[in-house]
């Protein structure tokens, strides 16, 4: 997604370790017996060793299944007359599907990067028309910032849940923040989470049902015509957290921007996860 720089209508961790291992194999010593003859002692042998790699690999495919996902930063500061940049773009390591975790870790630098030139570009402009039309030219600034949510462990309920928030300035009295989430199964074969695959076919129904009660509950944060015309589709953002679903509104979207970013915990769900 493409930030609206000009025109500022956005529309819209930490490195964990494997949670569970499979428990090492327990003999017991056997009663003492006659010895084996030798075809007995080879066919022992290789059923052992047939046994052992079976119990190996079911190890390593507990392993993967139970690994918690762990994410870094690769940072980019930059501060120039044009504008000032701060950038913690995450790279996440340790997903089950290392090719989806390839085109995710591509999909969030690409994001960045292009945002960060389309700020560039923008500043350049504005810069070179303060220039000319005599006003004072204010440096813009970018900064991205991400949190883990849920670590795709298996105490995570095998899901992946990471948010982006990228805070723009551009002149004028205040900057705005887009946050972009990112949801997926931590399987062999990731997918992307939708909030219909976590809540079930009841999403509609709850999702709007968790915003109403919090308006109820704090009718002074939001525009109550918003919250009334509001519409839930399964491609809204959300994230979840400790095995909850939570609902995130963007700036604008359901209160002024004094409210700002608006979480919403669906209370209820979490049966599903």
């Amino acid at each position: 997604m493409k930030f609206p720089f000009k025109m500022m209508a956005f529309a819209v961790a930490a490195i964990a370790i494997p949670a569970v291992m499979a428990s090492p194999a327990f003999s017991r010593n056997p009663a003492v017996s006659p010895l084996p003859d030798e075809a007995a002692i080879v066919h022992n042998v290789s059923q052992a060793e047939t046994q052992t790699e079976l119990d190996q690999a079911q190890k390593q495919e507990l392993k993967q299944e139970a690994a918690a996902v762990a994410v870094s930063a690769k940072t980019i500061h930059d501060t120039t007359d044009l504008y000032k940049v701060d950038l913690s773009i995450p790279v996440i390591a340790g997903m089950a599907d290392e090719r989806y975790q390839a085109q995710l870790n591509a999909k969030l630098e690409n994001q960045a990067m292009e945002d960060l030139k389309l700020l560039k570009q923008e500043a350049a402009e504005a810069a070179d028309d303060a220039a000319a039309e005599g006003y004072t030219f204010h440096p813009y600034e970018m900064k991205l910032e991400y949190a883990l949510k849920s670590d795709g462990s298996r105490s995570a309920g095998g899901k992946l849940s990471l948010t982006v928030q990228t805070y723009l300035y551009s002149g004028g009295a205040h900057g705005g923040t887009l946050v972009d989430t990112y949801n997926v199964s931590n399987d062999k074969e990731a997918e992307l989470l939708t909030l219909e695959k976590v809540l079930g076919s009841r999403y509609k129904e709850l999702g709007e049902g968790a915003l109403k009660q919090a308006f109820t509950e704090d009718p002074d944060r939001f525009n109550a015509t918003d919250v009334e015309n509001f519409a839930l589709t399964n491609a809204h953002d959300f994230y979840l957290a400790d095995g909850k679903v939570y609902l995130l509104f963007q700036e604008y979207e359901v209160a002024p921007f004094a409210g700002g970013i608006i979480d919403v915990q669906v209370k209820g769900a979490e049966r599903n996860l």
